[in-house]
């Protein structure tokens, strides 16, 4: 997890990374926080960042403008506003704001802010050991899709393929929570976002330039049906 401080005051900076390390550290987690002091380090910043702390007002951005560029790049990222200009509120309204703090901060709204952050990245990644024993934070949108294959599981995302030996059984209850995966066989889970056709005994993903053919199990037909009709019927995707 990256969590990112922008504020043109150090102060201010250093307040904020101690009380969100104080509150990781309860949790026994150590995230990465990287601290910028003008908008345009921000920028320049080529990791996407989990959890953004933003002053409203800064020396060469105006946030309100920074959000909506930073925006165009970074659509996952959890925008906290941190600001003593409450008549900012009205125009921020429609830039996907998850809170807005108001200074000085206060040590119970950061923590609040900070669990409901938390909780939406829950529901949105997930953490995953390979066989290496490295640890890799993906997002479940990113999945093309899963493989269990010899007691190995592979997961194909849109950047990599990572080589698990954490079991398909604990995977899907770690995602199938979400509307887009589904899974067709007791050996694949698979984003439905990436469908290319769909039929009683097999489905067709579009990845990578080419097609992959995955069998659905007679076990699986009702449930793995009824998954693609509600994603069809929400318009998550096109197939």
């Amino acid at each position: 997890m990256i969590i990112g401080i922008c504020d043109d005051m150090k102060a201010s900076v250093l307040e904020l990374q101690t009380m969100t390390e104080h509150y990781f550290s309860e949790k026994a987690l150590k995230p990465e926080i990287k601290t910028f002091f003008s908008g345009k380090e921000l920028l320049e910043c080529k990791d996407e960042i989990d959890i953004l702390f933003l002053d409203i007002e800064l020396g060469d951005y105006n946030a309100l403008d920074l959000v909506k560029e930073y925006r165009s790049k970074y659509r996952n990222t959890l925008l906290i506003i941190v600001t003593s200009y409450g008549h900012y509120l009205d125009d921020a309204m429609d830039l996907d704001i998850l809170r807005y703090i108001d200074k000085p901060v206060q040590k119970e709204r950061l923590f609040n802010a900070l669990d409901r952050a938390s909780e939406i990245l829950d529901n949105m990644f997930f953490y995953v050991n390979d066989n290496k024993s490295n640890v890799y934070h993906i997002h479940k949108q990113d999945i093309i899709y899963i493989e269990s294959n010899l007691r190995q599981v592979h997961i194909y995302t849109k950047n990599e393929t990572i080589i698990t030996n954490t079991s398909l059984k604990e995977l899907r209850h770690k995602l199938l929570s979400a509307s887009y995966l589904a899974s067709p066989h007791y050996s694949y889970i698979v984003n439905l976002n990436y469908l290319k056709l769909y039929s009683r005994k097999k489905v067709v993903i579009h990845a990578f330039g080419k097609e992959i053919e995955i069998p659905v199990s007679s076990r699986h037909q009702a449930d793995f049906r009824k998954v693609y009709l509600n994603f069809m019927k929400d318009g998550y995707g096109n197939v």
